[in-house]
């Protein structure tokens, strides 16, 4: 638990400082929501509820799909919320800091879909997998009959690049946080226990950047590093060592980005 309650600090803080450069910086976490757009069903839903809903972009998507529904949101971040409040297509929108992983201020039968993008693989690195698991059943339980819930997640080969040439380079003990994310088939099969699973469809995005220390830039910069400074790689030598190793394996710096949407209905 203490080691949760830190890290759920540390994140949040985080995603926080993120949330000016957030939109910017992240066409790869924009281009995952996309997707879970694309994979929802295209009839009306009534009431809406994004969780991990950053600066709002997924959301205001939705309220262009679904114009006529009632939009609530929620982040672990304060100042992602804040960013998200100043959309103004979410003026009406119903936009809370929360942990997603519960309780939830919502009532049983509240919300015809329930959408998270990008923040799933949090929810597990920060309480565990079974954790993470657990509470996106309890997401199924927000849902009117034939309600939908849709997660779209990074997995754990998310920047395997990094975290080989690291551990070459520096030594075995390096880890990242996908290194506890949960897979694929984990959640489809945890859905399954509650709801008919509709769409669950792993995907891969590589980028390639100019440098290493212009990757890590971004990841800092997007908050997918808990730290307040460039994280793991502390020192020019170490970074040096780590880019070396970077070319030598992979021929350029590049990052893969392993993905997955999952779809179900509650039956």
């Amino acid at each position: 638990m203490m080691r949760s309650s830190c890290w759920r600090g540390r994140v949040a803080r985080s995603f926080s400082r993120a949330a000016g450069s957030y939109d910017a910086l992240s066409p790869v976490q924009r281009g995952l929501g996309k997707v879970l757009l694309e994979r929802l069903p295209s009839r009306q839903f009534g009431a809406i509820l994004d969780l991990g809903c950053g600066t709002g972009r997924l959301l205001e998507d939705l309220a262009c799909r679904w114009p006529a529904a009632k939009l609530a949101g929620g982040d672990i971040a304060p100042g992602m919320i804040v960013r998200a409040r100043e959309r103004q297509c979410l003026e009406h929108a119903t936009l809370l800091v929360l942990d997603a992983l519960g309780p939830l201020p919502f009532p049983p039968g509240s919300f015809d879909l329930v959408v998270s993008s990008g923040m799933f693989q949090w929810l597990s690195w920060i309480h565990g997998r079974e954790a993470a698991l657990a509470a996106v059943r309890e997401w199924a339980g927000l849902l009117r009959q034939g309600g939908v819930v849709g997660v779209a997640a990074f997995g754990p080969g998310t920047l395997r690049e990094l975290e080989a040439a690291m551990k070459k380079a520096l030594g075995a003990g390096r880890s990242l946080p996908s290194d506890r994310f949960a897979a694929l088939d984990d959640l489809a099969r945890s859905l399954s226990s509650c709801l008919a699973v509709r769409v669950a469809e792993g995907l891969v995005d590589v980028r390639e950047y100019g440098s290493l220390l212009e990757m890590l830039r971004v990841l800092k910069a997007t908050g997918v590093v808990p730290s307040s400074r460039v994280p793991l790689i502390r020192s020019r030598a170490a970074l040096e060592r780590v880019e070396a190793a970077y070319l030598e394996m992979f021929g350029s710096v590049k990052a893969t980005y392993e993905m997955f949407v999952v779809t179900g209905e509650k039956r």
